[in-house]
């Protein structure tokens, strides 16, 4: 009998920790600031281009709310502001003209979003930061 009342609580136990579970969408919503190191930037052979880079993603700051909307502020671009969606870890941003894919890592602590360039592939890092 007591190993029924045990198995009962643990199973509760559980099921009430799979409901506490963070959703796609909370895991996104919030701050993120750009962070060079989980960035992957291509060598280009033109002097002083990757430190500029660099900087741009260094001040790249990106906000993501609940309606769905984001902020884009720094980085290597004017201001951007659109809309998100996600779908399990790949978090898509529409705005500006353009559609940028990102993957959220599994811990939902930072992202990369994918930069497709003229022959080559940029990859900028983002923090959670709030």
């Amino acid at each position: 009998m007591r190993s029924w009342i045990a198995l009962g609580v643990i199973a509760g136990i559980s099921l009430a920790l799979a409901g506490c579970a963070a959703s796609p969408e909370s895991r996104v919503i919030g701050n993120w600031q750009g962070d060079t190191k989980l960035s992957e930037i291509p060598n280009v052979p033109m002097p002083g281009v990757k430190q500029k880079i660099e900087s741009g993603i260094s001040t790249m700051q990106v906000k993501f709310t609940a309606d769905k909307k984001f902020s884009l502020t720094g980085g290597l671009q004017q201001s951007t502001e659109g809309t998100w969606k996600v779908e399990d870890r790949k978090v898509t941003l529409e705005g500006g003209g353009q559609s940028i894919e990102a993957e959220l890592s599994e811990d939902g602590k930072t992202m990369k979003l994918s930069i497709p360039l003229p022959a080559v592939k940029l990859v900028i890092g983002l923090r959670k930061t709030g």
